[in-house]
């Protein structure tokens, strides 16, 4: 997984106005983080995925992405138990 990670991000530093580079980077930081069941590249992603954005606003998978982890934060606040004692 390293190596392809690393062909995506000398992709997006290639293309840095592109934003499907940009996007697929962060979809591939996304996955590496999600199979090792960490968050280190949050922010990064995060970043990477509103760059895509702003270079094209009609790129729904960016979009989509981008709200992913509020939607979970919201979902999570409202998904805890109440303490009823």
């Amino acid at each position: 997984m390293p190596e392809v990670t690393s062909r995506f991000q000398q992709y997006a530093q290639q293309y840095p106005k592109r934003a499907q580079a940009q996007f697929l980077y962060a979809a591939n930081l996304w996955r590496a983080d999600e199979m090792l069941n960490q968050t280190k590249n949050s922010d990064r992603i995060e970043a990477l995925l509103k760059t895509a954005v702003a270079l094209d606003p009609k790129l729904a998978d960016a979009h989509t992405q981008l709200g992913h982890p509020y939607t979970l934060a919201v979902a999570s606040t409202i998904a805890r138990p109440l303490n009823l004692s």
